[in-house]
């Protein structure tokens, strides 16, 4: 995705300090950041894990349970660990659902 890469850049190319965060356009370009970082980790695992553990034959219920199916992933020596992948998941939802509203955090 192109804008993932650009805001990236962008966020790469500056010092994160409270007052650059006063500036709306630069909150923006964080929440589209961190909106396309969601994006593609949820069509990683809703889309990409599940068709190709079906080709595998692995996998041939796409309502499995995502847990499951990076269990199959780990015992298939494709992802070295689940817990990764969670704890990838738990820093997602805790910056997206804890947004500070204190710039210092």
């Amino acid at each position: 995705m192109m804008s993932l890469k650009i805001d990236f850049d962008l966020l790469n190319n500056e010092n994160i300090t409270v007052q650059r965060f006063e500036n709306f356009n630069n909150q923006r370009i964080v929440n589209s950041f961190l909106f396309n970082c969601i994006k593609i980790q949820d069509k990683i695992g809703a889309k990409l894990f599940k068709n190709f553990l079906n080709v595998l034959i692995e996998l041939d219920d796409f309502s499995t349970p995502m847990i499951d199916v990076m269990h199959i992933l780990e015992k298939l020596q494709i992802l070295d660990s689940t817990e990764d992948w969670d704890k990838l998941r738990e820093i997602r939802n805790s910056i997206t659902l804890g947004y500070p509203t204190v710039m210092e955090e």
